[in-house]
């Protein structure tokens, strides 16, 4: 007569430790997010609804070579209802339509510059770019970072009052947070007068 290893029993019995955790995670997990399709199976006997159980992902790099992986990836997909979506998954991709760029008026108003535009679809936020260089380009941005704001308009207090001349770009943010293109440039313009010669 054979016997088994010692060895073997103990993997043997750690296999069904596991396979017995699974299924009572599995149960336990019905009454934590989907609801269960069926309570029993056509026979009469219990039954477990299909569940994904998965870990999350991390990211990792070297140089210039980054890896994302993902630990037992669950189903991923989006589902949406009115104003409220739901993306499931580490690899769950964002879809929204393209956003749009705003046609932006400037004025002054005492010693402000006030930016309006149009609310736009599918914009959901907006980034306003502001420099005192009049080339400046928001894809290259060097240290200017933009404001971020859900309004359609922004102020830009005390601006008009200094003899520093400034330049704006606004962009639209969907839903994904995917810039659109830039708003025609906007500046505002201040000069000191000298007294001349009558």
């Amino acid at each position: 007569m054979n016997r088994r290893p010692a060895s073997a029993w103990r993997k043997l019995a750690a296999c069904a430790t596991v396979a017995a955790l699974l299924l009572i995670a599995a149960v336990d997990l019905t009454g934590l997010g989907r609801p269960v399709r069926s309570a029993r199976a056509q026979g009469g006997g219990p039954a477990v609804d299909w569940w994904v159980i998965a870990g999350g992902g991390a990211a990792s790099s070297g140089g210039n070579v980054t890896l994302n992986d993902t630990l037992g990836q669950p189903i991923i997909g989006a589902a949406s209802s009115g104003d409220l979506a739901l993306r499931d998954g580490y690899w769950a991709r964002c879809v929204a339509a393209a956003a749009v760029a705003p046609a932006v008026t400037v004025a002054r108003s005492g010693a402000d510059v006030v930016l309006t535009w149009e609310s736009l679809i599918p914009n959901t936020q907006y980034q306003v770019w502001i420099s005192t260089n009049p080339y400046f380009d928001p894809d290259n941005p060097g240290g200017v970072t933009p404001i971020l704001t859900a309004s359609t308009t922004y102020t830009d207090p005390g601006v008009a009052a200094s003899l520093i001349n400034h330049f704006y770009v606004v962009r639209g943010l969907n839903a994904c947070a995917a810039a659109s293109a830039n708003s025609g440039r906007k500046g505002e313009f201040t000069f000191g007068l000298m007294p001349g010669a009558p």
